[in-house]
């Protein structure tokens, strides 16, 4: 039945989130009901000028002025409604797939993607959340289905008016290889850790951001293995290396990240809510470092109401709660995620149904 719809999914560079949850849908929906199935990023429909200088005014005030962001992101919950952009993003898509609309199916991944396909006069139209919580700026009008993680998620949708016959708890679709083990013996041979230290992850996104890594490699590498992926910050990863600790293994941006989350006794990360999803998924100890305004201090406050993560003001909280995890003295709710099912199997199975 799907064969004869073209599905497009619509995602956003801003973060790497968006990409790698899209790239998971087109690979199962291809492996699935067949290959009609496309990736494009919305945000370089904007021009790709524009879209660097939103991307890099973007990271520097969540990283350098995490407190303007908060306040941003206040305003930014209240609004709705659309911009000239998406107003002219949404006529780019109407050229594109002229003549094929009929048979188009759009899945937003970002806000601004939802405006656009809001307007669209085509087969389906569906929205997938990619945090545990969402603002005013996802709701519009003539949508299909949302798809979301969790039910207090469905009470922010209804609050604004989404009708509950449009509203779908699957969680966040992450790829499946994070529900398959993977034998830890097996990656920490390959990676030549000691059998004899605990192991501490450390990791911070696809652009490996995370405050005070070096400081936090420095201060944990005399008691533990320690696994750093910098991702695409090559400076990061350069930095760590010339510290020449032996038990520190860095890595760039990696396709096995499993792999590296199986082997780790804690993982310190960011709260972006496919990284939390994956590694609670595999069942491992969170330390949430510095939690960063708006979205992700909203990701890890919910899993910190649910017992499934801890969070670390400094350094020195940081040492302290893997002391305390270690000796048992905080357990965590490491099996949050695990009994509620394969959420991109789920995803795919309620389009299939609805056409």
């Amino acid at each position: 039945m799907m064969e004869k719809y073209n599905i497009v999914i619509l995602t956003s560079n801003v973060g790497a989130g968006h990409a790698t949850i899209a790239n998971n849908l087109k690979r199962e929906f291809r492996k699935q009901v067949g290959k009609n199935c496309q990736v494009i990023d919305y945000s370089r429909m904007y021009g790709y000028y524009l879209n660097e200088v939103i991307k890099y005014t973007y990271k520097t005030i969540l990283y350098s002025f995490p407190t303007v962001y908060k306040l941003l992101y206040k305003y930014i919950i209240d609004q709705s409604g659309e911009n000239i952009i998406d107003i002219l993003c949404a006529k780019e898509l109407k050229r594109i797939y002229k003549g094929e609309l009929k048979n188009t199916i759009f899945i937003a991944l970002y806000p601004n993607a939802v405006a656009a396909i809001s307007k669209m006069q085509c087969a389906r139209k569906y929205v997938i959340t990619t945090d545990y919580n969402l603002h005013k700026g996802w709701i519009h009008n003539n949508i299909d289905k949302y798809f979301i993680p969790n039910e207090e998620t469905k009470k922010t949708l209804k609050h604004y008016g989404v009708k509950e016959d449009n509203i779908e708890i699957t969680g966040i679709p992450i790829a499946k290889k994070f529900y398959k083990v993977p034998k830890e013996e097996k990656v920490k041979k390959l990676i030549s850790l000691d059998k004899s230290k605990k192991t501490i992850l450390i990791m911070g996104g696809g652009d490996g951001v995370i405050y005070h890594a070096i400081k936090l490699v420095s201060s944990l590498s005399n008691k533990y293995n320690i696994i750093c992926i910098a991702g695409r910050n090559n400076k990061l990863k350069k930095k760590i290396n010339n510290l020449h600790f032996s038990n520190c293994k860095v890595f760039g941006f990696t396709k096995n990240v499993e792999k590296l989350i199986q082997v780790a006794d804690i993982v310190i990360t960011k709260a972006g809510g496919l990284s939390m999803t994956e590694i609670i998924t595999m069942q491992k100890p969170v330390i949430v470092y510095k939690e960063l305004p708006g979205q992700e201090a909203l990701n890890s406050q919910y899993f910190k109401k649910n017992k499934a993560c801890v969070i670390a003001k400094n350094i020195k909280d940081v040492n302290k709660l893997i002391t305390k995890i270690l000796l048992g003295k905080i357990v965590l709710n490491t099996k949050f995620l695990i009994n509620k099912g394969v959420a991109i199997d789920k995803v795919i199975n309620i389009i299939q149904k609805d056409l």
